[in-house]
């Protein structure tokens, strides 16, 4: 949810598709604001939806983007998303633990994780490392397959971390697991929604929101992993 959240070209499109479905109305420069206080210019149309990409929806409904946003949102998320970032792997005193398999590159490994498309995360390690890699909540640790550069290895668990343990520059750690599709109802602020989800992720929603559905993910459910070539920043420092 914290994903569709947020303004992207694509949902950008939809709002103006929706907004050119209203009428028209005058720009007010006399609304007074907090401390009753009306600076010059309080509305504006000067590319207002261009302007606000990257912000994050202030009213969000389950299956619908809506048309709000409330700037301690995009704040607040902004930061969020470098939190999740950093938290997604740990590394000290040679130890690297890989908390979240979502995409990310560091100076110790690159990880490509092929969830939801399939079950799999890639790690391509850069430098000696002793790895620990937290399988997800749906996968069950004898479900679970490792193979280092294309040689199995039999894991150990701690929690729900598998132990791959050393490995060194170059090689490739392969993990493999089950992930399902499956189809949950849930009820949202009395609101009765079809959820479909690949392990954890949702990757469909019934019924469909009105104004910028959310959740228009059919190309997860092929169970092809889709590639983008992107320059990727390692930080010299957290």
């Amino acid at each position: 949810m914290f994903d569709e959240g947020q303004l992207t070209p694509a949902r950008a499109a939809l709002l103006e598709r929706y907004v050119a479905t209203l009428p028209v109305t005058p720009v007010d420069h006399d609304t007074p604001v907090c401390g009753g206080v009306t600076p010059s210019g309080y509305e504006t149309t000067d590319r207002v939806i261009e302007r606000n990409i990257g912000a994050f929806a202030g009213w969000p409904e389950p299956n619908d983007w809506g048309t709000a946003i409330m700037h301690c949102c995009t704040g607040n998320s902004a930061r969020s998303i470098y939190y999740l970032w950093d938290n997604l792997i740990n590394h000290a005193d040679g130890r690297l633990r890989v908390n979240l398999l979502l995409n990310r590159s560091s100076r110790w490994a690159d990880i490509d994780s092929h969830i939801p498309y399939s079950g799999q995360v890639d790690v391509k390690i850069k430098q000696p490392v002793t790895l620990a890699i937290r399988i997800p909540e749906w996968v069950k640790p004898d479900e679970v397959r490792c193979r280092v550069s294309g040689q199995e290895r039999v894991l150990q668990f701690e929690g729900r971390y598998a132990q791959v343990g050393a490995v060194q520059p170059k090689d490739t750690v392969t993990l493999t697991f089950p992930n399902p599709e499956r189809k949950e109802t849930v009820w949202i602020e009395k609101h009765r929604y079809t959820l479909y989800l690949k392990g954890n992720t949702v990757v469909d929603i019934d019924t469909p929101g009105a104004t910028i559905p959310l959740y228009q993910r059919a190309h997860y459910r092929d169970n092809v992993t889709r590639w983008r070539k992107i320059a990727r920043f390692v930080p010299e420092e957290r």
